[in-house]
């Protein structure tokens, strides 16, 4: 396998502010609708889950700008593999274990524990309350699985296209994600289905438009093709376009145009040349970045632990500390689990059979 890439570091700093979003909308969005705030306040909150949708197409960009061109063998394809799990399992089996003391779910369904721990809980097709098994954030693990096994096929698919053929396609998928509203759906969102024939396709199938995007996206900025978006401007107002899609509304028609929104957004923090691209490399905000993970698969755990350790006429102090001691544990979590698990686990992809 060729050498890697530089990191993109900015990107990394972008995570938190995604992890963040996500959180806020878990520890209580909902409070902000008793009508008294107003009505694009809640709908940016309530719009929170949507940063689920910021991670699939960033996942994409991601593994497309480290891997293209690198996956030209089986041995590239098990080295590829084996830096996936070794970088998502050991935080994931750790958020299983901890919910063990305190949740009798993982004992009363065999079958369905034993799927969350091979990470295909959500493959089913909607609805599949099955994905919210165990530990509820886990189901876009789940759903990341397949897209990592579908993205050496994909890889190698986008890299037989160049200019407008690459266009075409970013297009085209940007079109499907726009038509079915597909950020919008998880594991129970039957209800906003567009058409009765998506009942029939698995959750992870349907949802593997958004990591296209981030394909597709990746591919192009290969190619340079994002170069006029290097200035500070173009960030500062797709941001702000961003931002302005989350707050007009909570319908479907939002919630697929923030997904070609986040897309503009990540493209235009990778091409960017100033400001942005100092700030976002600002060394605790990468850090925060880098815990992004852990904050967003630790969440709701560590929100039941707080809530069995701190009771009664200290739930108050509960609530106050939850999110500090979330992003506390997250960044512990990073720096001695999930970062020497990885460098642990990764070499043993390249070691003689």
């Amino acid at each position: 396998m060729d050498t890697q890439r530089l990191a993109i570091t900015p990107l990394t700093s972008l995570r938190f502010f995604a992890a963040i979003y996500v959180l806020v909308f878990h520890s209580g969005s909902h409070l902000f609708e008793n009508g008294k705030w107003p009505e694009l306040i809640t709908n940016l909150l309530r719009n929170g889950y949507l940063g689920v949708s910021f991670f699939f197409v960033l996942s994409g960009f991601i593994l497309t700008y480290s891997y293209a061109g690198r996956l030209k063998c089986a041995t590239d394809v098990k080295v590829y593999g084996l830096a996936r799990f070794a970088r998502i399992y050991p935080l994931y089996a750790l958020a299983l274990i901890l919910w063990l003391p305190i949740s009798s779910e993982p004992y009363e369904n065999g079958p369905l524990a034993l799927a969350t721990v091979f990470m295909v809980q959500s493959w089913g097709v909607v609805p599949s309350p099955a994905g919210f098994f165990w530990n509820m954030p886990a189901w876009t693990l789940s759903v990341e699985v397949f897209f990592y096994l579908l993205f050496p096929l994909a890889l190698a698919a986008t890299e037989m296209l160049k200019g407008r053929s690459l266009w075409a396609g970013f297009g085209f998928i940007a079109v499907i994600v726009l038509v079915l509203g597909i950020p919008a759906l998880g594991p129970v969102s039957d209800h906003i289905l567009r058409f009765e024939w998506m009942r029939l396709i698995p959750l992870p199938v349907l949802k593997f438009a958004e990591f296209l995007l981030g394909v597709f996206a990746a591919r192009l900025f290969l190619f340079r093709a994002f170069t006029i978006l290097r200035f500070d401007i173009a960030g500062v107002l797709i941001a702000v376009a961003t931002i302005g899609v989350l707050m007009a509304s909570r319908e479907v028609w939002a919630a697929s145009l923030s997904a070609i929104c986040f897309t503009g957004i990540i493209v235009a923090t990778a091409a960017n040349e100033g400001r942005i691209r100092r700030l976002l490399s600002f060394k605790p905000l990468v850090l925060l970045g880098s815990a992004s993970y852990a904050i967003y698969l630790l969440q709701t755990v560590v929100r039941a632990w707080i809530r069995v350790l701190v009771t009664g006429d200290a739930e108050w102090l509960g609530r106050a500390i939850y999110q500090p001691v979330l992003i506390t544990i997250a960044i512990l979590a990073f720096l001695y689990i999930e970062e020497p698990a990885r460098r642990y686990l990764k070499p043993l992809a390249i070691r003689p059979a």
